[in-house]
């Protein structure tokens, strides 16, 4: 019979504990923002990276990431730092277009041309 195998996940530890990360998401956007600015810049950039690297948790990242400056953003996600800090400053208009583009990938209705 063989071993089973350990399976270890190549993810970055939550900078936060998992209560405060559940206080976050479930708070509203302007209450997410509020509790984040109380952190130290690393801590929320760190988060922000956690977060914006789980798709349930994008638009708290992008919150969290408005709280921060540009090179604090760079030092944590490198040369992406510069794009999550220029989506970070008009979330609901990124948010649109992530939505937008989503939705072009939908399956589409099968047609079938009338021959008759």
């Amino acid at each position: 019979m063989l071993a089973p195998k350990l399976v270890v996940l190549n993810e970055a530890p939550c900078p936060v504990d998992e209560k405060e990360l559940t206080q976050f998401n479930s708070q509203s956007p302007k209450d997410s923002i509020a509790i984040a600015a109380k952190l130290p810049a690393m801590q929320r950039a760190r988060l922000s990276q956690f977060c914006y690297s789980k798709a349930h948790l994008h638009s708290l990242a992008l919150h969290i990431a408005s709280t921060c400056d540009l090179r604090t953003l760079s030092e944590v996600y490198g040369r992406a730092g510069k794009i999550v800090f220029d989506q970070s400053r008009d979330v609901d208009k990124t948010l649109a277009k992530m939505n937008r583009k989503d939705r072009e990938y939908e399956k589409k209705p099968v047609t079938l041309p009338f021959v008759g």
